[in-house]
């Protein structure tokens, strides 16, 4: 089914062009693609049951810490929020 919007999307982006203008046909894509999505997100399952949280575990904070201290990763990070 993914390959159906990149036929159907340009078809129905080209004819709202012409009587509502760029602008708004470009607004109106924009408005199907987030009702999509938000769709999508909505009726999506996990595939794999939920794990327990272990407390204890100090493995993602140490490996978030060590992180922060290459300044590359700091650079990438803020280079591509910005």
């Amino acid at each position: 089914m993914k390959p159906i919007g990149g036929v159907v999307h340009p078809i129905y982006l080209h004819l709202l062009i012409d009587p509502l203008g760029c602008p708004t046909a470009i607004r109106w894509s924009a408005l199907v693609i987030g009702v999509s999505a938000i769709a999508a997100c909505t009726l999506m399952r996990t595939r794999l049951p939920r794990k327990e949280w272990d407390g204890k575990a100090v493995f993602l904070k140490s490996v978030c810490l060590n992180m922060l201290k290459i300044n590359v990763l700091i650079y990438l990070t803020v280079g591509l929020a910005f």
